[in-house]
């Protein structure tokens, strides 16, 4: 897996799925293989990028973590889905908050979201097809995902 690079700020409005999609379509634009995450409740990035309605989608970032957490093996990273500018992004939604939630009685919880990307990344190597770079955007509330984050070596 390539640099990973997220996008926190407390306060809501300040553009930052805006800022996510922006870093993720120029880089697509020079060729680098991109892929966007929606570490965000409110799903703002999703809609963004045109998925309306981001709390009827079957499968998100919440369903792939609580599978992490669950000790479940990832099923083909069917949650990935690819953007006509040529990135990819995995869409975020409401499960998010019960994820979050739920992480304060996890083992290694600062580990899932890590797991669940390098995961990503042993596919697509596999594949042949590793991303240069994973941009992410977080929500305004500076929670256990914030934390998990910047705890295990993202570039925030």
């Amino acid at each position: 897996m390539g640099k990973i690079i997220a996008v926190v700020n407390q306060k809501g409005g300040v553009g930052k799925s805006t800022s996510v999609y922006c870093i993720g379509a120029g880089l697509a634009m020079e060729g680098k293989k991109v892929l966007l995450m929606d570490v965000d409740p409110q799903g703002d990035l999703t809609k963004m990028l045109g998925l309306r309605k981001p709390h009827e989608l079957p499968q998100t970032l919440g369903n792939v973590m609580n599978d992490v957490i669950g000790g479940i093996p990832p099923n083909g990273h069917t949650e990935i889905r690819h953007h006509p500018e040529g990135f990819d992004f995995v869409p975020g939604n409401r499960s998010l908050t019960a994820v979050e939630t739920g992480l304060v009685n996890v083992m290694s919880r600062e580990t899932v979201l890590r797991q669940y990307v390098d995961s990503i990344g042993e596919i697509a190597g596999r594949l042949g097809r590793s991303e240069n770079y994973v941009s992410v955007t977080l929500n305004r509330i500076r929670g256990k995902l914030h934390t998990h984050l910047t705890e295990r070596g993202f570039e925030v």
